[in-house]
């Protein structure tokens, strides 16, 4: 963080890595919760349900 801050880009410490074997884990106002990783992220579908729209011309 310190190299970043000396090229003037803020960062912030979100969180770290463990090992695989203990999943992933959001830890919010000291409750945790297991995260389980999507199948497909809901971003791709998005992108390209509105690019096939708009190569067909719809917005």
């Amino acid at each position: 963080m310190k190299v970043l801050s000396r090229k003037g880009i803020k960062s912030s410490i979100v969180g770290e890595l463990t090992p695989a074997n203990k999943g992933m884990v959001l830890i919010e106002k000291g409750k945790e919760k297991k995260l389980e990783h999507p199948i497909v992220d809901p971003f791709w579908r998005a992108f390209y349900d509105a690019l096939g729209k708009s190569a067909k011309g719809q917005s």
